[in-house]
């Protein structure tokens, strides 16, 4: 094995390939866990509430390891976003697949009720959703 990554080293391909591994499970699970509080935090005295089983999913680290990694991250952003073509909703952004490709994010309704939106862009500023079908 050595033998055989000494004929790369001085390949940049390779470096850079070495140096995109992805975070380690702990190091996820505790950004995780910061980012949710910081959501949480947002939420709090608000109208809008966030499902039983996404507060499950975001506080146990085993359910966690379920989800494959490298493929789809539950990485639930701080940020509450408000649709202007929405009333009476925001969204958070929950998922995130490995290569930046999608997103699923949370429409949460002032009523309780809440939907799992699917978006080619990560939110940053209010953008419309397309929903997915149920």
């Amino acid at each position: 094995m050595a033998q055989w990554m000494n004929q790369f080293s001085g390949n940049t391909h390779a470096s850079r390939v070495h140096d995109r591994r992805t975070p380690t499970p702990t190091k996820h699970h505790d950004r995780r866990k910061l980012q949710f509080a910081e959501l949480m935090g947002e939420l709090d005295g608000s109208p809008f509430v966030l499902p039983n089983s996404f507060i499950r999913l975001c506080n146990e680290d085993s359910i966690v390891n379920r989800i494959r990694h490298n493929n789809i991250w539950l990485d639930p952003m701080p940020l509450v976003v408000v649709l202007p073509k929405i009333e009476r909703c925001v969204a958070v952004q929950i998922f995130y697949e490995g290569q930046g490709c999608f997103y699923f994010s949370l429409l949460l309704c002032d009523d309780g009720g809440h939907r799992v939106l699917f978006h080619e862009d990560e939110i940053v500023v209010p953008y419309p959703l397309r929903a997915i079908a149920r």
